[in-house]
C-alpha cells in the first residue's frame, strides 16, 4: 500500500512505494540523521505556523472581549442584627465575571463612553455565591441560614448586572469612578430587581476592584430571619451585603499564542 512521507523542502506530501530500490535513484534520509533532519524542519516550521496563527488573529483579538474573573482575596459578607447580638456571615466561595466588550489594552473609563449619564458599552456583570459557603464562625448559625436561603433546593444567590449609570467621578482621577447599578437578584428561589451604588477602579496590570454596600430585607425575597437558641434570638429582617472583588483579565488567545511562539522560538 502506498505511504505518505511529508517532504519539508517543499511542503507537500509526497508519495513512496515503501520500498528503497526504485529506478529514481534518490534515497530519503533514514535512521538517526533522518529524525535530526526532521526535528530541525519542525523547529523552522512551527514558528512560522505559530506566526501565521497570531497575524490572522489579530484582527479578531481586536473585536474580542475583556473578562476579569475574581481573585483570591475578595470578600463578599452579609451583616445583621438581633435581639440579643449583632451577626455576620461570609462567603468562602465566590464565581463571577465582569466582561467587557474592548481589548484588555483599551479597557478603561475613557472607553465606556462615561462622559454622559449612562453607560454606552454597558459590562456584563455576573456573580455566584453557593449558599453552603455562607460561614458565620457558629455551625448552628451556620444551619440556620442555610435553612432559611433554601440551600437544598436553591444552592446558588447569583446577581445579574442590567443597567449602569454614572454618578460621580473621583477629581484628578479618571480610573475611579461611582456607579449607580440596576440588576437582577435571585435568592431562595426567587428574583427581584435591586439598585445600589458600586465604586469601580481600573488599576495596573489588567486588575479592577469593585467595592460597596447593599441593603435588602430578607422578607423581600421570602426568607424568613433565622431564629437561634430555641427562638430565644431572632435576627432582624434587614440585612447589609458588602463586597469588596479583586478582579483580573483573562490573558487571550493571541496572548497565549505568543507566548507558545516565544517558547518555541527560544527551543
Amino acid at each position: 500500500s502506498a505511504k505518505y512521507r511529508f517532504n519539508s523542502s517543499h511542503g507537500n506530501p509526497k508519495q513512496s512505494t515503501g520500498s528503497m530500490g526504485g529506478s529514481s535513484g534518490a534515497h530519503a534520509p533514514s535512521g538517526r540523521k533522518g529524525r535530526e533532519i526532521m526535528k530541525r524542519a519542525n523547529h523552522r516550521v512551527w514558528p512560522l505556523m505559530l506566526a501565521a496563527m497570531l497575524i490572522s488573529l489579530s484582527q479578531l483579538a481586536a473585536q474580542s472581549p475583556s473578562r476579569y474573573t475574581i481573585q483570591p482575596g475578595s470578600r463578599l459578607w452579609m451583616a445583621g442584627s438581633s435581639n440579643i447580638r449583632d451577626w455576620t456571615a461570609e462567603a468562602s466561595e465566590l464565581d463571577g465575571f465582569v466582561e467587557i466588550a474592548l481589548p484588555a489594552t483599551e479597557a478603561n473609563p475613557e472607553d465606556l463612553n462615561l462622559s454622559g449619564d449612562a453607560i454606552d458599552n454597558l459590562p456584563r456583570v455576573e456573580l455566584s455565591i453557593p449558599v453552603a459557603g455562607l460561614k458565620s464562625g457558629h455551625k448552628i448559625m451556620d444551619k440556620k441560614i442555610a435553612a432559611a436561603l433554601k440551600a437544598k433546593s436553591q444552592p446558588v444567590i447569583h446577581y445579574e448586572l442590567l443597567k449602569a449609570n454614572v454618578v460621580g467621578q473621583w477629581p484628578g482621577d479618571s480610573s475611579l469612578f461611582d456607579l449607580w447599578t440596576l440588576g437582577k437578584l435571585k435568592v431562595a428561589g426567587m428574583e427581584r430587581l435591586i439598585e445600589t451604588l458600586v465604586a469601580v477602579q481600573f488599576l495596573a496590570d489588567g486588575q479592577l476592584l469593585i467595592t460597596g454596600t447593599l441593603g435588602l430585607k430578607m422578607s423581600d425575597f421570602g426568607v424568613e430571619a433565622p431564629k437561634a437558641l430555641v427562638g430565644l434570638l431572632v435576627t432582624d429582617d434587614d440585612i447589609e451585603i458588602h463586597f469588596s472583588l479583586g478582579m483580573v483579565v483573562e490573558p487571550g488567545l493571541e496572548s497565549l499564542l505568543r507566548r507558545a511562539w516565544v517558547l518555541t522560538a527560544l527551543n
